[in-house]
């Protein structure tokens, strides 16, 4: 009797131990469908801002569905594979919770403001600058 309870306390405490956001083999891992889902939608945001927008004749789901099979390729994945993550992700809120945190900061790792390079003295164009300090020097010459 006792070595029946030392059997079944060990075999739920292995169960519980037992870590409940494993990743199966056959799903994508996070770092990978957060790299596929950022360019999925990146994808969508082309179609709606540029393609369709310009185009009415084209029909979006067959866009669509190119755009993706370019993504899946470039990816070195499957459709299938990408559907089993997503609907396993799907099932998963707390891990499709960190792959959406991670896309919604990615805007913030790009720079914000452009930088204006400062153009060398011994360009050929003459600066603005340059131009107000020689109308300045005239100035005084002239007075």
């Amino acid at each position: 009797m006792r070595t029946g309870l030392f059997i079944l306390s060990f075999f739920l405490f292995i169960t519980g131990c037992k870590s409940k956001n494993k990743i199966p083999v056959d799903v994508l891992p996070q770092y990978k469908m957060q790299a596929v889902l950022w360019d999925v939608m990146r994808a969508d945001q082309y179609l709606a801002d540029f393609v369709l927008n310009k185009d009415t004749s084209l029909n979006k789901k067959n866009e669509s569905i190119n755009l993706y099979r370019q993504i899946f390729a470039s990816h070195k994945i499957t459709k299938e594979e990408f559907s089993r993550s997503l609907s396993y992700y799907e099932m998963h809120p707390e891990l499709m919770a960190v792959i959406m945190d991670s896309i919604s900061k990615k805007p913030e790792l790009a720079p914000t403001k452009m930088i204006n390079p400062e153009i060398s003295k011994d360009s050929a164009k003459p600066t603005a600058t340059d131009s107000f300090l020689r109308k300045k020097k005239y100035e005084r010459i002239v007075k």
